[in-house]
């Protein structure tokens, strides 16, 4: 687990703002950090606010939005304690012993043990957090291993089954629609087979149909060719999708802190532009069926 750096934050016992030779425990329930000779006076946690509540520790530099919740605790909002309690979010925890620093546990929860600042291939945990949004906690690791390691293979079952669908929902529109013309291009032979197929013997698409059947063995050697390249295309996209998720993820975010430079504006963004999109679905699902129209009006002309 990344060791918690707690220079800048404060002591929940005195208030005081920790140095990087102080020695420091955290209590074992909630996080919340003391200098070990304020913590033996009473030998409890001093955070009773978190206790009373609920939740966990967190530092104040990326709690910010949250210190508002703690605008009515009634106690002198000069004293030392509620000078801190901006920094907080609670959960019930036990009071009794304190551990040695070992990263704050709070933290360790929201980021499954990384440190929140730690720089992750020019962003950090958090802001790709903020980012990505839903499914953080599978893209933290596949990440830190790409930056740390070079790590470029990853299994990503959505670009092995539907890559366009899955590029398009994490609003990756150049990969959707690259996608989506290989794999109408790749599935058209197929698509001609069926439809004709389906047509029957109608005369209205008797012109259709006879080019299908005088095509039929060609069609039928190509689809074959097609469904293997497109396999191969889907295992490729499948292995290197959450690289080039990585590479967009981390261009984005450093696109968006040239333009915003406040935490808040920046994190607001991040949300904004990151994550996933459902309605992006239906958008490429749409463009797919009006490029195949386009692909098999083409592929007829051809074969006429």
């Amino acid at each position: 687990m990344t060791e918690m750096n707690y220079n800048g934050e404060r002591c929940v016992a005195c208030g005081e703002l920790f140095s990087a030779d102080d020695d420091i425990v955290v209590c074992p329930q909630c996080g919340s950090p003391h200098h070990r000779e304020c913590y033996k006076k009473d030998n409890v946690c001093a955070n009773t606010v978190l206790h009373e509540t609920g939740g966990k520790w967190k530092p104040s530099s990326f709690e910010e939005a949250d210190s508002a919740k703690y605008d009515n605790v009634s106690e002198d909002e000069n004293s030392p304690r509620a000078e801190v309690h901006s920094g907080y979010t609670g959960q019930e925890g036990g009071m009794n012993g304190g551990i040695p620093r070992e990263g704050d546990l709070g933290t360790a929860l929201a980021f499954i043990g990384f440190d929140p600042n730690e720089d992750i291939g020019g962003a950090t945990v958090k802001e790709v957090s903020q980012f990505v949004g839903p499914n953080t906690l599978y893209y933290i690791p596949i990440f830190k291993r790409m930056k740390d390691f070079g790590t470029k293979i990853s299994f990503n079952l959505s670009c092995l089954l539907l890559p366009p669908l899955y590029f398009a929902n994490r609003r990756m529109w150049g990969w959707a629609i690259l996608s989506a013309i290989l794999m109408v291009i790749l599935s058209t032979p197929d698509m001609m087979l069926i439809m004709a197929e389906q047509l029957g013997n109608s005369e209205t698409y008797e012109a259709a149909l006879n080019i299908v059947l005088n095509n039929k063995e060609t069609l039928l050697e190509l689809s074959e060719y097609m469904a293997m390249a497109s396999w191969v295309a889907s295992i490729v996209l499948c292995l290197f999708g959450n690289r080039i998720y990585y590479h967009y993820v981390m261009r984005s975010i450093k696109r968006i802190k040239t333009v915003c430079h406040d935490d808040e504006s920046r994190s607001r963004s991040f949300m904004q532009n990151g994550g996933i999109r459902p309605i992006n679905i239906l958008i490429i699902t749409i463009i797919m069926s009006a490029i195949s129209l386009a692909m098999l009006y083409g592929a007829f002309r051809l074969l006429a």
